[in-house]
């Protein structure tokens, strides 16, 4: 499979006042909506099921079409009991005409949806390095999107034993494909919380790990989620789970830092 190049390996993730750029030589069809605002008319859309498909493959240009799996925490439902991060996720990508596929040997199925993945709640980093790799043997991921660490962080764990754990992930899903890209997603928690320390350590360790393991043909990338996050309104009264405001959060910092990643090929923002 011949791989995206990513524009750039230092990823910064920001908020974009901008609409997405990008053309078309062939004419709008009559029934595809050429606005954001139109094309998503407050419900969701998805680039699989949508009727105009075609048309916003072609609109959008550049490279191949991406296929991702999210491993890890927030695949489950939150709290409405029909959407996760990655429903949000695909509306964002979706919102910029993004070329993209959710892979994975689990279905959750979000508002008519059907969204693949590996989740696995509650669970530590050293149970998905046996878990995971079995899933997407034949599943030909570009890019894994992980959000894990949350569990140790809870249990204790020392900063330095569950990085070396993300370590062992990375290695594994790298022999199945050694040109995987990663995005690495740094753990949120309260900053009144007693785990804040816990998590800062975390998040500090896997910025590095991130950048010792980053190479030309398979990029890791830590996507910070604390810039931006107000847990007040982003966490659930638990002080650990996301509220709907929360997962957002997150689905919205992966999906700009994948644009600026592997769309935005000349660093004019545009989202």
């Amino acid at each position: 499979m011949k791989r995206i190049v990513p524009t750039s390996c230092m990823i910064v993730v920001i908020a974009f006042a901008c609409g997405c750029g990008g053309g078309s030589t062939s004419e709008t069809p009559s029934s595809a909506v050429a606005t954001n605002e139109d094309r998503l008319d407050g419900e969701h859309h998805s680039l699989a099921t949508d009727p105009n498909r075609e048309y916003f493959i072609n609109a959008v240009g550049g490279p191949p079409h991406l296929k991702f799996v999210c491993i890890g925490e927030l695949l489950s439902s939150d709290g409405n009991g029909n959407r996760t991060y990655q429903y949000y996720l695909d509306k964002e990508l979706y919102e910029i005409m993004a070329r993209h596929d959710f892979v994975g040997s689990q279905s959750v199925v979000c508002d008519g949806v059907t969204l693949k993945g590996e989740g696995y709640p509650k669970t530590r980093l050293s149970s998905l390095a046996e878990l995971v790799p079995n899933g997407l043997t034949d599943q030909n991921a570009d890019l894994a999107i992980i959000y894990a660490g949350q569990q140790e962080i809870i249990d204790g764990i020392p900063a330095v034993r569950a990085v070396n754990q993300y370590r062992v992930l990375i290695e594994k899903l790298r022999r199945i494909d050694p040109e995987m890209q990663f995005f690495v997603g740094q753990i949120v928690v309260s900053p009144e919380s007693p785990l804040h320390e816990r998590a800062q350590k975390f998040n500090k360790g896997l910025a590095e790990l991130a950048s010792e393991l980053s190479n030309e043909k398979s990029i890791v990338v830590a996507v910070d989620h604390t810039k931006g996050f107000d847990a007040k309104t982003m966490l659930n009264p638990d002080a650990q789970s996301f509220s709907v405001e929360g997962i957002k959060h997150i689905a919205k910092g992966c999906a700009q830092t994948m644009f600026r990643t592997f769309w935005d090929k000349n660093g004019t923002g545009g989202y």
